[in-house]
């Protein structure tokens, strides 16, 4: 026996209704996941945004860091070429401004980091004080070879230090 009349009519009634709440809820499903999906590639491109900045700013900050440590670099050598020379202690003056140019470099790399360039470039600005300290004594007390042999091993310690920077500028910036 077949159902008819008014069970067939309710029957279709609540196909129907099923039928409808399945697709309401399916669309919901829907709705959320295409929402998620979309948070998500949002997410991802703010990420990827974000990222791409970080690595144009670290590229900066580390040119400006090795352009100033060879402009400071080049001050001391100069200043070194005038060693005995009448003038040769004012020279030393001129290097004020090459170092306060290496130190804002300097606290750019720190701040942007990774920990591992703020400490190479750590170590370069020490190794760059201590090749100022060999280059001041040759000043105060003439330029012996004791001098000049301390001022040759701190500029030794320097380009490797310095070396050692960009090498890990390299590393970092993935070139």
């Amino acid at each position: 026996m077949t159902p008819s009349g008014p069970v067939l009519a309710m029957s279709q009634n609540a196909a129907t209704v099923w039928a409808a709440a399945a697709g309401g809820i399916a669309a919901i499903i829907a709705g959320v996941i295409a929402y998620a999906a979309g948070r998500r590639t949002v997410r991802d491109q703010e990420d990827a945004q974000r990222r791409h900045w970080l690595l144009e700013q670290r590229q900066d900050a580390y040119a400006k860091f090795v352009v100033s440590m060879n402009a400071f670099q080049a001050a001391i050598e100069e200043a070194q070429d005038n060693w005995g020379a009448p003038d040769g202690h004012q020279r030393m003056e001129l290097l004020g401004t090459p170092s306060l140019e290496m130190d804002y470099a300097l606290a750019r790399v720190r701040m942007l980091g990774p920990e591992s360039m703020a400490a190479k470039g750590a170590d370069v600005e020490s190794r760059i004080y201590t090749l100022l300290e060999a280059l001041a004594s040759g000043f105060v007390s003439a330029a012996t070879d004791s001098n000049l042999r301390a001022y040759r091993l701190a500029k030794d310690a320097f380009l490797d230090s310095f070396e050692n920077f960009v090498s890990e500028a390299g590393r970092v910036l993935q070139i």
